[in-house]
């Protein structure tokens, strides 16, 4: 993974603290323990909008277990065009 990957574990914690679940410490330990912590948060519906306007976001897409643990749908979202510019 890369340095930018290191963006996505913030992303990572919030989303397990939310889910009352504790959150890796490191990238490595989260990739291994993403299926059984997702496992855990089923169900649920987890969007994820936006993931080419975070650093390193569309970098989670390979954290992602396949195939996603039972009860767990992830809905996603990326721009096609680069109008990032525009919009800031």
């Amino acid at each position: 993974m890369s340095e930018l990957s290191g963006d996505l574990l913030p992303l990572w914690e919030s989303l397990l603290t939310e889910a009352g679940l504790p959150a890796p410490s490191d990238l490595d330990s989260l990739k291994a323990r993403l299926p059984a912590l997702l496992a855990a948060m089923a169900p649920r519906v987890l969007l994820l909008d936006g993931l080419e306007q975070v650093p390193g976001g569309l970098e989670l897409l390979n954290l992602i277990p396949v195939p996603l643990p039972e009860g767990i749908k992830v809905i996603l979202s990326v721009r096609s065009d680069n109008r990032r510019e525009e919009l800031e």
